[in-house]
């Protein structure tokens, strides 16, 4: 199976799991699919890009909790 093939094959199952990638994971799987970056990269970089998700996330619902428990109920 190509790079291409699998980056397509994984699109696929996101998709039909009801999940969008990102624009920051299609940027990615097309520079590995390019042959830009290796397999071990690919899987590092996007770790941290969950990663960084994950801490936005956290963040805003951080931010969303404080602005309910200061304006009050």
């Amino acid at each position: 199976m190509t790079r291409k093939q699998a980056a397509a094959n994984a699109l696929g199952l996101q998709r039909a799991e009801g999940l969008e990638p990102s624009p920051e994971h299609e940027a990615l799987a097309a520079r590995w699919v390019a042959g830009e970056i290796d397999s071990e990269q690919f899987k590092q970089l996007n770790l941290e890009q969950v990663r960084q998700r994950l801490a936005c996330s956290a963040n805003r619902a951080r931010q969303s909790a404080g602005d309910y428990t200061e304006s009050g109920p």
